[in-house]
């Protein structure tokens, strides 16, 4: 009898281990997942690309709108700076020019100031580049009745300074080339830029006493009157 049920048993046992196959031995395999990234990713990535474009964008009308940015080349940053003429060239000639008097000065406003030791002039400018464009002059008309060649000189260079003026810095001195004049300055120190003052009812445009050369070196207070 114990031999009929191991015969059974090792029968049962046979047909059990003939239904499993190596395919049915190998662990099943979970698919895969695709990989995604999440929506606040790509969110943020275009957010930063919009605010770089957004960001150049400014920058570039602003320079485009202030006219100030410098360029290339040699030229300095002119807004808010003040300087002293110290030598004027002209027909091949170079005069220098000593009167702390004579200089100019470039407002942040775009103002224009100078001063030839004679006379003051007004008007507007605008940079772009190693250019910077000064319109808009008027003057005092002190006459000036001497023969001292820095004073000449210095009328000839602060007068040619309207229109188109070409502008480079080198070892400190910064130049200013046009209408065959070239006129060299130094910075001034200090300088404190103000807005433009508000014009009096009675006030005039000479910046000071009206008055004229009497030796080429002094301005002489205008006669009283008798």
């Amino acid at each position: 009898m114990s031999t009929d049920l191991e015969t059974e048993l090792r029968e049962a046992l046979h047909a059990r281990a003939a239904t499993i196959t190596p395919d049915r031995l190998r662990r099943p395999v979970p698919a895969r997942r695709s990989a995604r990234r999440h929506p606040t990713a790509w969110v943020a990535a275009a957010a930063l690309v919009l605010a770089a474009i957004v960001g150049i964008g400014f920058a570039v009308l602003g320079g485009q709108d202030s006219g100030d940015r410098v360029a290339a080349g040699d030229a300095p940053d002119l807004r808010s700076t003040a300087w002293a003429v110290t030598a004027v060239t002209g027909d091949g000639r170079r005069q220098p020019i000593t009167s702390p008097e004579v200089s100019v000065a470039f407002h942040l406003d775009h103002r224009f100031d100078a001063n030839d030791g004679v006379n003051f002039y007004s008007g507007r400018w605008r940079q772009s580049g190693d250019t910077v464009t000064i319109s808009d002059v008027a003057g005092t008309l002190v006459g000036y009745g001497g023969h001292d060649p820095a004073v000449l000189a210095a009328q000839r260079g602060i007068g040619a300074l309207n229109g188109a003026v070409s502008v480079s810095l080198r070892d400190g001195t910064l130049r200013l080339a046009t209408h065959g004049v070239t006129v060299e300055l130094s910075r001034r120190t200090g300088f404190q830029d103000t807005p433009a003052a508000e014009p009096s009812p009675t006030g005039s445009r000479t910046g000071g006493a009206p008055g004229s050369y009497v030796n080429g070196s002094e301005i002489a207070p205008a006669p009283s009157a008798s």
